[in-house]
């Protein structure tokens, strides 16, 4: 499992966070239950109705949902709320299924996902300048400000191997081979996980995502996508996406591979699912105004995670569960105040880091549902 950086899909810069989080307290100014101070509560539900649904569609032709395709907006509350104290920007998490792993400024918090239990490591990380990969020979980070390349114990947090890497963002595994993105170079360098020494490369960019034994790229952050042979390099196909710029590829391999950007302007935003095995757009999903998100797959359901403002024009974290046959929306949560990164799944919860808050939240599966 690899937690994608935020430099990947760039936002706004820090100011504009650190604002939208202030009008977030003001208008959710109430702790959650039993919570650690400076949670809140979920915003007030949507007056959205649904609209009719969307058909599928003819065969090869690229079903597209319709913009005002979104059913009533509920409300959740997280189950446990965590604390990240320090931390000024990206909240990289990763995790094995059981645990749960946060990337702070000096230290990683390790937390049992079973019980929210957390333990505090002192590691190298950096919160806005941290990738996280979790794999049977360690902890993987890296360092893009502090140029390095680390494997550490995923229980203690000691360092176990160190490596100078200019620029590193990305993390892949292909099989038993460990692939780093250089984002300077724009190219994905092979790494040898034992010594650290670095082999062959792929010069297609920086960002590349692992799947099905190749390299997927958002080819210079845009909607044109290129799966990539890691051992020759070449490009064996090329797919046109749909959507805005600013663009990653999200979700998982083979059936829930998706395309989605981000922008400083609110606008309708899409998010476009990927068939590896045709090589083309199999289904475009239409979400509501937003800065744009990235997608996550909860119990293999694809969810669009993103900012969302509510009908008095607060704004809050949401998910939207996506059809992967049609595009339509066809449930829209709302977790309350916060400005997610990348999730992840354990221990039947999404764990969604509240960049702005500072803090990690916990969300049940069981009620993303309800």
């Amino acid at each position: 499992m690899v937690a994608t950086p935020r430099r990947s899909v760039r936002r706004a810069p820090s100011s504009w966070r650190l604002l939208l989080f202030a009008v977030l307290v003001a208008a959710c100014a109430a702790p959650i239950g039993a919570s650690p101070a400076g949670s809140a509560p979920p915003s007030t539900p949507s007056p959205t109705t649904p609209s009719d649904p969307v058909s599928f569609a003819a065969p090869g032709v690229v079903a597209t949902a319709a913009p005002n395709a979104v059913p009533a907006m509920t409300s959740v509350e997280p189950a446990a709320v965590i604390d990240v104290p320090g931390t000024s920007g990206t909240i990289a998490v990763v995790t094995d299924g059981t645990t749960v792993w946060a990337a702070g400024d000096g230290a990683i918090l390790r937390i049992d996902a079973a019980t929210n239990e957390v333990e505090r490591l002192p590691a190298p990380t950096q919160s806005d300048d941290t990738t996280m990969a979790f794999a049977d020979d360690g902890l993987w980070v890296t360092r893009w400000d502090g140029q390095h390349l680390y494997r550490l114990d995923p229980n203690t947090g000691k360092v176990l191997l160190s490596v100078d890497v200019p620029k590193p963002v990305t993390i892949a595994f292909i099989g038993e081979d460990l692939w780093v993105g250089l984002e300077n170079a724009r190219k994905m360098v092979l790494v040898d996980r034992k010594t650290g020494v670095l082999g062959r490369s792929v010069d297609v960019g920086a960002y590349g995502r692992a799947g099905l034994g190749d390299l997927w790229f958002a080819s210079d952050h845009s909607t044109t996508i290129k799966r990539v042979d890691p051992a020759s390099g070449s490009v064996k196909a090329t797919i046109e996406g749909k959507g805005e710029d600013n663009c990653a590829i999200s979700g998982e391999f083979p059936d829930n591979v998706w395309l989605s950007c981000f922008g400083r302007d609110v606008r309708s935003r899409s998010a476009s699912r990927i068939d590896p095995a045709t090589n083309t757009v199999a289904v475009v999903a239409t979400v509501p105004p937003s800065h744009g998100g990235q997608v996550a797959i909860i119990d293999g359901e694809a969810w669009f995670v993103d900012v969302f403002d509510d009908a008095s024009g607060n704004p809050f974290g949401g998910l939207l569960r996506l059809d992967p046959s049609t595009g339509a929306v066809d449930r829209f949560v709302s977790i309350g105040p916060a400005d997610p990164n990348a999730p992840v799944v354990a221990a039947g919860a999404i764990w969604v880091p509240d960049e702005a808050g500072h803090r990690l939240l916990r969300v049940n599966v069981a009620d993303l549902s309800r």
